[in-house]
C-alpha cells in the first residue's frame, strides 16, 4: 500500500529518498511512499537551492506486514453430532472461524467442528490485522449422516402359534430377536410361548449402527379354575367368591343378586342363578359359572298344642307340645309361666293352675331369619274345679192381670257347660219342646212353673240341677188395675218364721188378703172390713217353709208380695 508525505514549511521542489528502498520506496518528486516489505526505513525531504546551498529533514517510517491466511489442517469430514478439531498452524495467530452453513455444521474460536446435520459447508480461518486489514482461508467440509434404523411398525401383540408382520421404512437393516418366545424370519414374527421378546432391526454406516426395537408380547390363551366360595347367601346379605386366575371380571344376568369386581356377591331376592368369571386378553375369552343361591329372609314363629286342652279339670297333667316354623335343624324351646323359666324341650307336660299363662320361647338355627328368637303366643290354662251346677228362674211378671198377657221365663245357671240343657215344668208336668232356656207362656189360672237343667260341663260334680219354683197368679182379670211387688205393700219382717205384718196403702174399702203357696194353692185368706186398718197382723201357724204369694185386693187395686218362711 502506498501513503504521501509532504513537508509542511519546507521549500518546494525538493527531493525525496528513502534509506531503505527495499523496505519503503518512496517517489522523489512527489513523496509518495510504498511498502514493499515488512520492516522500518528513513525518509528523507532535501530542499535545495541555487544560491544557499541546501537543507534536509527526515521521517521514521514503518512497513507493517500483511496478514497470513495460511493452510487448515485436522481433515474435511466427521459424522452427524460428532466433534472434530482443526488447526491453522501457518497462519496469523489469533484468528476467526467460521461456518458457511450452520444448519449443516458449526465451529467454535478454537476451531472445534460440530456435525449438525448431513450436508457440505465451508469452513474458514481468517487472519487479522489492526493495520493491513484480513486474510482469509477456507476448506469444504463434509457432515456425513448417522445411521437410521427408523420405527418399527405392526401389531406387537401376538398368541401362541399366531404370527405378526413388522416393517421399517429404514432400508438395508437386519432384524434380530431374543428368541425366547418367538421367532422371525424377516419381519414375520411367530408366537411360541407366552412372554415377551424384544425384535430389533439394525443399520450400520461409516457413523455406526442404529437399532430400532420393539417389544413383542405373546399373551397365553385365556383359561380360568372352578369358582370356590359359599354356594347360598341370604337375601340383604354378602358373600365372597373367588378364582384362582387373577384378573378376571365377575358378572350376573339375573335382579337376583349384584357382584362387585372383587367378587363380593350380595343378595336382593329369592332365587337361584348363575354367577360367571371371566377371564379376557388379546386372545380371547373363558369364562366358568357356578349355581348358587338366594335365599328368602324368614321369620321363626312357634306356636303351643296342648292336650288334652287349655281348658282342663283340677288334677289334669297337660302336655304341651311345641309346633316351630322356620326353626331350622335343631330349635330350641325354653317353655315359660308367667315369663319365669320351667322346663325346656320340645315338649313339656304339667299339672296346671287356674290361669296360667304359658309361652313357649324358641331360638331358630334357621340360616336366613330376620330375628333368632320367636315367642308363642300365650296359652292360658282354664282348670275347673269340680262344682255343682245351679238353675235359677225369673219371669217377668209373677201375676196375669188381662186375658192374653204373656208371662217369659229366663233361667240364668252356673256351672251348666256350653251347651246346657232344660226342659220346663208346669204344676210338676214337662212341657213339651219347652227345652230351651228361655220360656214363654199365657196362663188363665195360677201355676206353678220351675225348670230342670242337664250340665254339659266337663268338672261339675252332677249333671243335674232343679231350678226354683215360680207361683203365677190368675186372679180376677176384670180388676181395673194390678201393682205388682209395689213398694205400697210391705211386709216386716220379710223372711219370718210364720208371724209377719201387712201393711196396706190407706183406703175406704176391705181389704182381702190371700196366701198362696208355690203349688198354687190357697193356704190362708182374710177379709179386713175396717178401713181404717192399714196394719194386718198375719199368722200361719205350722206353715211349710218356703215362698209364698201375698196377693192384697184393696178396692179395685191389687197388690202382689212375696214373703219367705222360715224354720
Amino acid at each position: 500500500s502506498s501513503v504521501t508525505l509532504t513537508d509542511v514549511g519546507g521549500t518546494t521542489g525538493g527531493t525525496w529518498s528513502s534509506s531503505a528502498s527495499g523496505t519503503a520506496a518512496v517517489a522523489t518528486a512527489t513523496g509518495v511512499v510504498t511498502g514493499i516489505a515488512a520492516g522500518t526505513a528513513t525518509i528523507t525531504y532535501t530542499a535545495n537551492t541555487a544560491s544557499c546551498g541546501s537543507a534536509y529533514t527526515t521521517f521514521a517510517f514503518t512497513v507493517n506486514a500483511l496478514p497470513a491466511a495460511g493452510a487448515i489442517t485436522g481433515g474435511t469430514a466427521a459424522c452427524e453430532a460428532s466433534a472434530l478439531a482443526l488447526a491453522n498452524a501457518t497462519g496469523t495467530a489469533g484468528g476467526n472461524w467460521a461456518s458457511s452453513n450452520t444448519a449443516v455444521a458449526t465451529i467454535s474460536s478454537t476451531g472445534i467442528v460440530t456435525g449438525v446435520a448431513p450436508g457440505t459447508a465451508a469452513i474458514s480461518y481468517t487472519a487479522v490485522t489492526a493495520t493491513c486489514g484480513n486474510a482469509t482461508t477456507s476448506v469444504g467440509f463434509t457432515i456425513n449422516p448417522l445411521p437410521v434404523s427408523g420405527a418399527i411398525a405392526g401389531t406387537t401383540s401376538l398368541c401362541p402359534s399366531s404370527t405378526t408382520t413388522l416393517t421399517d421404512a429404514a432400508a438395508g437393516g437386519t432384524w434380530v430377536s431374543t428368541n425366547a418366545h418367538t421367532t422371525h424370519a424377516g419381519g414375520v414374527v411367530t408366537g411360541v410361548t407366552p412372554g415377551i421378546d424384544t425384535i430389533g432391526y439394525s443399520v450400520t454406516n461409516g457413523c455406526g449402527t442404529s437399532v430400532a426395537r420393539a417389544v413383542v408380547t405373546v399373551y397365553p390363551s385365556p383359561a380360568t379354575a372352578p369358582i370356590t366360595g359359599p354356594s347360598t347367601v341370604c337375601a340383604g346379605a354378602s358373600a365372597a367368591l373367588s378364582d384362582s386366575v387373577a384378573g378376571g371380571s365377575w358378572s350376573v344376568s339375573t335382579a337376583l343378586a349384584t357382584i362387585s369386581g372383587s367378587g363380593i356377591i350380595t343378595g336382593l331376592s329369592a332365587g337361584t342363578l348363575a354367577p360367571t368369571y371371566t377371564v379376557s386378553n388379546y386372545c380371547g375369552s373363558s369364562f366358568t359359572t357356578r349355581s348358587f343361591t338366594v335365599a328368602p329372609i324368614v321369620t321363626p314363629a312357634v306356636t303351643i298344642t296342648a292336650s288334652p286342652g287349655t281348658s282342663v279339670c283340677l288334677g289334669d297333667v297337660v302336655h304341651l307340645t311345641a309346633n316351630p316354623v322356620n326353626g331350622g335343624t335343631s330349635p330350641a324351646c325354653t317353655w315359660k309361666k308367667f315369663g319365669a323359666h320351667i322346663g325346656a324341650g320340645a315338649t313339656y307336660s304339667y299339672l296346671p293352675s287356674n290361669g296360667d299363662a304359658i309361652t313357649c320361647e324358641m331360638v331358630s338355627n334357621e340360616n336366613c331369619i330376620s330375628t333368632a328368637i320367636a315367642v308363642s303366643p300365650v296359652s292360658t290354662m282354664s282348670v275347673a274345679g269340680f262344682e255343682t251346677p245351679t238353675i235359677h228362674i225369673t219371669a217377668s211378671s209373677d201375676s196375669v192381670t188381662s186375658a192374653g198377657q204373656v208371662i217369659s221365663f229366663t233361667a240364668s245357671v252356673t256351672g251348666g257347660g256350653a251347651a246346657p240343657a232344660f226342659q220346663w215344668f208346669i204344676n210338676g208336668g214337662a212341657i213339651a219342646g219347652a227345652t230351651n232356656a228361655t220360656y214363654a207362656q199365657t196362663f188363665t189360672s195360677s201355676h206353678a212353673v220351675y225348670c230342670e237343667m242337664i250340665s254339659n260341663a266337663p268338672c261339675d260334680s252332677t249333671t243335674y240341677a232343679h231350678s226354683n219354683f215360680l207361683f203365677i197368679y190368675v186372679g180376677n182379670l176384670g180388676i181395673a188395675h194390678t201393682e205388682n211387688g209395689s213398694e205400697a205393700l210391705s211386709i216386716y219382717p220379710n223372711p219370718n218364721t210364720g208371724s209377719f205384718e201387712i201393711e196396706v196403702p190407706a183406703h175406704e174399702n176391705e181389704v182381702t188378703i190371700t196366701i198362696i203357696d208355690v203349688n198354687g194353692k190357697a193356704v190362708k185368706s182374710m177379709v179386713i172390713t175396717d178401713n181404717k186398718q192399714l196394719k194386718i197382723p198375719v199368722g200361719m201357724g205350722n206353715a211349710i217353709p218356703g215362698v209364698y204369694m201375698i196377693k192384697a185386693q184393696v178396692g179395685n187395686t191389687c197388690y202382689n208380695r212375696k214373703v219367705v218362711v222360715m224354720q
